[in-house]
């Protein structure tokens, strides 16, 4: 694990505090700020791509996931199998029971399914309706390709120039970039459902199961507001049990 920080005092903290190497340097933030991205130092969509590129650029795939995942296993062996693609994202919208996404077919975004459905809200761009895209940036895989890090490039402009704000400007550069084929700007693909989980599918899924779990995420996004994130967490712990390396600091597994 790798966090990226902006001052030597976080530095020092998450690596005392919570055992987790950071990485921080005034002159990286210098450059990776400059221009109209100065304006972005607080925004954490915009660091998200900052910290991605710089990753890609030295050679390496780059495995993002937002500070709310909760961890069962280790993705790694997984993600080593995947195939080569650009992008694969998270999903929130999917069926918990088999992993089917909608707008996923053939092995590929389905763009054209992506569009008609935006042009059956006021003809918005469909990175501007949330619901619509599967598409989460709160798990991420990238790899060293240039595809991806043009990708990203164009993910921090849309940050800045818009026309939509916060992680919705990931989601229009997508609509722009991926597609199948050769001539595809970008390779997209979407983590598996069912082992990359979101929190609200796999609930509702586990619910009509009645607590019973046909199978065991790797990682799962507790997208919820801070409340709903504790009982969540209280919840998958009681179905999926509790990590020995988690077990180790003191919590310990709750009977259902």
């Amino acid at each position: 694990f790798l966090a990226f920080v902006d001052s030597e005092k976080l530095r020092k903290h998450f690596e005392s505090q919570y055992g987790v190497s950071a990485y921080f340097s005034k002159e990286w933030i210098q450059e990776a700020f400059k221009g109209r991205g100065g304006g972005e130092r607080h925004d954490s969509n915009y660091w998200r791509w900052v910290a991605m590129e710089s990753i890609l650029r030295a050679g390496y795939s780059a495995l993002y996931v937002d500070t709310d995942i909760m961890w069962l296993g280790d993705p790694r062996p997984h993600l080593k199998a995947l195939p080569a693609a650009d992008f694969y994202g998270s999903c929130d919208t999917y069926d918990a029971g088999t992993g089917s996404v909608r707008w996923y077919q053939n092995g590929s975004l389905d763009m054209e399914q992506l569009r008609k459905e935006s042009k059956e809200h006021d003809d918005e761009s469909v990175c501007c309706q949330g619901f619509l895209v599967p598409v989460n940036a709160g798990i991420v895989l990238m790899r060293p390709f240039p595809a991806a890090i043009q990708a990203v490039v164009r993910f921090r402009q849309r940050v800045i120039s818009g026309p939509c704000w916060g992680q919705a400007a990931m989601q229009w550069a997508l609509f722009e970039l991926c597609g199948s084929g050769p001539r595809a700007a970008l390779r997209c693909e979407i983590l598996e459902p069912l082992r990359f989980a979101s929190a609200g599918p796999l609930i509702s899924e586990l619910r009509r199961q009645r607590g019973k779990a046909s199978y065991q995420p790797s990682l799962i996004h507790l997208d919820f507001d801070a409340k709903r994130k504790t009982s969540a967490n209280q919840f998958f712990e009681r179905v999926f049990g509790v990590p020995k390396e988690c077990s180790k600091e003191g919590r310990q597994r709750q009977d259902l």
